[in-house]
């Protein structure tokens, strides 16, 4: 049976052709429905459901950041009516979506991190340079690059919303993953960082697409931010990229099985 599939968001020609090659190849066909811009009104909710239904999509692929939050709180309700969203757990959503909490719960669990602080938190005797972001990473505000702590007082000031984090001049890096809905990783970049996105996901219960990012120090390399959706830059050609498509069209396929075999508990771990 053919797996249609809704690409929430918007996704480049590449990204839409190797959904259409994955629906074809592993559900005999499927066509792709691709939205272009966030939600702005409570009832393009509903006429997005209304679509779902009517043309029933078995897939939904969440591809603008401001959505997660409102895409990971109907992935119950969409669940009922046959329809798979790719995205993690609201609270891991709410987690990527603060730099803070990011970094000092990886820290927590062992896994190495950019030193992170709140204003009014931030240690006085810290070597520069520093950097001032915005606490969500989806607000896209450039950092600031701070070196004396009177920079620190006036841009945090004009910045309330922001945080302070480690200035760190190694090289940055991205890493694209896959987890299943268990939080299973299924694919990762074949890269040098590739082990320290594992460890991420071992801790992190992903669902779907999810980018690493971050910044090679001294002691080696640490993640800065997390970004839990399928990432607009990813290679369709190679790597983790490739098999994205496919492994979220196997998951969507495998959770229709269960669920016309009587039950859909034993695949609800990501929407639970």
């Amino acid at each position: 049976m053919p797996l249609n599939v809704l690409l929430a968001g918007g996704a480049p020609a590449a990204v839409s052709h190797a959904f259409a090659q994955a629906a074809q190849d592993l559900a005999g066909g499927g066509d792709i429905f691709v939205t272009s811009r966030p939600f702005l009104h409570d009832d393009e909710i509903t006429a997005v459901r209304r679509l779902t239904k009517r043309h029933g999509i078995g897939l939904i692929v969440p591809t603008i950041d401001n959505d997660l939050p409102l895409w990971a709180a109907l992935a119950r309700d969409f669940f009922t009516d046959g329809t798979h969203i790719a995205v993690s757990h609201a609270s891991t959503v709410a987690m990527c979506h603060d730099r803070h909490l990011t970094c000092y719960s990886l820290n927590l669990m062992g896994i190495p991190a950019a030193a992170t602080w709140l204003p009014g938190q931030v240690p006085s005797d810290l070597p520069m340079p520093l950097v001032v972001l915005s606490r969500n990473p989806r607000e896209g505000i450039e950092p600031v690059r701070i070196t004396t702590y009177a920079d620190l007082d006036l841009c945090l000031a004009l910045r309330p919303d922001a945080v302070v984090q480690a200035g760190l001049d190694g090289p940055e890096f991205a890493v694209d993953l896959c987890c299943d809905l268990s939080g299973r990783l299924l694919a990762v970049t074949p890269n040098a960082y590739a082990g320290l996105a594992a460890r991420v996901a071992s801790v992190v219960r992903f669902a779907g697409p999810v980018t690493i990012h971050g910044t090679v120090s001294d002691d080696g390399p640490v993640v800065r931010a997390i970004s839990p959706r399928l990432s607009g830059a990813m290679d369709m050609t190679e790597g983790a990229g490739a098999r994205v498509p496919e492994l979220l069209v196997e998951m969507a396929l495998e959770r229709r099985g269960r669920l016309m075999g009587g039950g859909a508990t034993a695949v609800m771990g990501a929407v639970a």
